[in-house]
């Protein structure tokens, strides 16, 4: 690793985010980020995972995610051959993230609409 940054950001405009965690590094052979998102319930953080998941990265022979739930925290990590298409890869994941998160929080067990989402 030749260089790092972290940042800190309490849940991305959500209370029941607990935190957003990321970490970039860059290396000989690119770049990589580190995401981390704690959600209330394992569960909770699977349904997000399993959403996210449909949508393949655009460029996958430039920019590379791997998603994986433990316990009730998300974590992605892309990974890049160039800073420019993490950047772009990123936000737009970013992006996504938000909007299942929002829906996950309005529709989600807690709600009216949870009797039908079956997730224990």
């Amino acid at each position: 690793m030749v260089s790092g940054v972290v940042v800190d950001a309490p849940g991305v405009g959500h209370d029941d985010l607990a935190a957003l965690r990321t970490e970039l590094t860059k290396s000989v052979t690119g770049f990589t980020l580190a995401l981390n998102v704690d959600y209330p319930s394992e569960a909770l953080a699977n349904i997000v995972r399993t959403t996210l998941a449909v949508d393949p990265e655009l460029q996958p022979d430039k920019v590379q995610r791997e998603m994986s739930v433990q316990g009730a925290r998300l974590s992605v990590t892309f990974t890049s051959v160039e800073a420019r298409f993490l950047r772009a890869s990123f936000s737009a994941f970013m992006d996504l993230l938000v909007l299942a998160t929002r829906t996950v929080e309005q529709f989600g067990p807690a709600s009216s609409f949870g009797q039908y989402c079956h997730c224990e």
